[in-house]
């Protein structure tokens, strides 16, 4: 497929008539390839990407402009905010002028006599999709693809790409630079999917630029091992528009001037490199450094792992992802603790009683000594029974000599709070005395790995707050669990603010009953040794 390049090759004076007579033509290479997918229809989803100057916006409007001439055709243009999408109104305009095309704004709506309609769209919130249910659009485009933060508002919103027209197929047509709050999980369905769900064909597009050069375009072919959907990324840079880098040569010395103050943003701006954290909040997380395969790579022995304390946290969420994340502290020296968060369990749309269940389930396996519940698993949900209720209750099925983990109450993540655990997080991922982080992930902790890079600073807000539509709940999670542990403990902080805690602490074993240290068999003058508090 696309083995060689299928369009006329013209050299640089024919592009220059041409245009100079108002017709628009894709430049060789990555644009064309990206015009000649749209017209096929095996193609339910096209991702053109990479870097800024590629000519993105250019194909995008080009591919509206392919249907905008047929009457049956309802086109959607998407930007994740609808007022972005000033840019684009303009020039789309313009380049549908031969069709007599008429702009009205607010939203976008583009027409002309004997046409198609295009509309302007945004999904700003996670209900913005029900604005297009039971609507049919034969193409949906959308603009910087990255800046929607979840994929779950994406898959909502495709599924009005559907036509009852075979030669008007339902398509699927993005653009994006690396970056922004949805980049984790663009990058996994299109650049870098997960081996399991998808198969990935590479493929090579070579081509001769306008000054007679060959060229190679690396593109590849993604296939839904579950629908059979195909997807295509095709990357481009804006080495491939001769005609910015002529007209606008400053631009290119801009990007280039990055490379100094911004090693990762250039990277991304220049090269659209996918590999990058700009803009994140913990930019310094690497997965070749922070996260683990096996305990004994760190010299973790099982009887060291029993002996260690351990904590689980939750972040609850119905309609949003619940995530449960179990850490396990270990001496690193008198002074310090490496935190390793051993395993995640993630899902949504299931009740509480499941939870439970499984958090119970996963305890008589792996015993925690503390459970750390978010402040609205104490609400009671539409009047219903709190969660921490009913997870009581279900460890108090279990056998009377069963011991019992403390359930408390994690803070709640006000402003300040979540910054003093930004702040936290960034000191446990940094070197401790050993030379290694102090805090680090099993590699099967794919949602906290996934979604951690993803986390970016509300815009305006000086690097204060986090941004609203941040996919946060493995974060929120790991917030919980690592704030309650040195709450409780003061695992994070050092041992002798651990010591002066616990002997000023009683401690909770199950509902309703309070024994002091000395009654269940903690000796307070080698609990630091135990590293043990039950």
């Amino acid at each position: 497929m696309m083995s060689k390049s299928h369009w006329p090759v013209l050299n640089k004076a024919k592009y220059d008539e041409l245009r100079e007579k108002g017709y628009w033509l894709p430049l060789p290479g990555p644009q064309q390839l990206a015009i000649a997918l749209s017209r096929d229809k095996r193609f339910r989803e096209i991702l053109f990407g990479g870097s800024r100057g590629g000519g993105k916006t250019d194909v995008s409007i080009a591919t509206i402009g392919d249907r905008f001439g047929d009457t049956r055709a309802r086109q959607l243009v998407i930007r994740k905010d609808a007022g972005d999408l000033a840019d684009f109104e303009e020039r789309a305009v313009a380049a549908l002028q031969p069709f007599g095309a008429k702009l009205r704004r607010n939203p976008m709506v583009l027409s002309a006599k004997g046409c198609g309609r295009v509309i302007g769209g945004h999904l700003h919130d996670a209900e913005a999709y029900t604005k297009y249910q039971g609507h049919e659009y034969c193409r949906i485009n959308i603009e910087e693809l990255t800046q929607i933060p979840d994929e779950g508002r994406y898959e909502k919103l495709i599924s009005s790409a559907r036509s009852k027209y075979k030669d008007l197929y339902p398509q699927v047509f993005a653009t994006t630079n690396p970056g922004g709050a949805g980049m984790g999980w663009v990058k996994k369905r299109f650049v870098a999917p997960d081996p399991d769900r998808a198969e990935v064909l590479k493929m090579e597009y070579p081509w001769v630029d306008i000054y007679g050069k060959q060229q190679v375009t690396h593109w590849q072919i993604v296939i839904d091992k579950r629908t059979g959907i195909w997807r295509a990324y095709i990357p481009a840079t804006i080495d491939s528009n001769p005609f910015l880098l002529e007209n606008d040569p400053d631009y290119v010395k801009y990007l280039d001037s990055l490379q100094d103050s911004d090693p990762e943003l250039y990277r991304a701006w220049r090269f659209g490199d996918w590999d990058i954290q700009f803009g994140a909040v913990f930019e310094e997380f690497r997965q070749s450094k922070h996260t683990y395969t096996k305990f004994s790579e760190w010299g973790v022995t099982k009887e060291a792992f029993d002996s260690n304390y351990r904590v689980m946290g939750m972040d609850w969420g119905y309609n949003d992802e619940c995530v449960l994340l179990w850490a396990m502290f270990d001496n690193i020296t008198e002074k310090e603790n490496r935190a390793f968060i051993y395993r995640e369990l993630h899902g949504n749309h299931k009740p509480k009683e499941y939870w439970c269940e499984r958090i119970v389930e996963m305890y008589l396996k792996d015993p925690v000594d503390l459970i750390a519940l978010p402040h609205d698993a104490y609400s009671h949900l539409g009047g219903s029974e709190t969660i921490a209720k009913v997870l009581n209750d279900t460890f108090a099925r279990l056998a009377p000599d069963e011991k019992r983990p403390r359930i408390v109450r994690a803070d709640k993540l006000m402003k300040d709070r979540k910054q003093a655990a930004v702040q936290m997080i960034h000191s446990a991922f940094a070197n401790k005395s050993d030379g290694k982080p102090g805090l680090i992930f099993s590699k099967y902790c794919s949602y906290l790995i996934d979604t951690l890079p993803t986390i970016i600073y509300a815009k305006e807000s000086g690097g204060e707050e986090l941004d609203p539509n941040n996919v946060d709940h493995a974060l929120d999670s790991l917030m919980y669990t690592l704030m309650t542990a040195n709450r409780e403990y003061g695992f994070l902080v050092n041992e002798a603010k651990r010591i002066e805690k616990l002997t000023k602490r009683s401690f909770t074993v199950q509902p309703g009953g309070r024994v002091e240290a000395k009654d269940i068999g903690i000796d307070i003058a080698t609990a630091v040794d135990t590293d043990k508090l039950t």
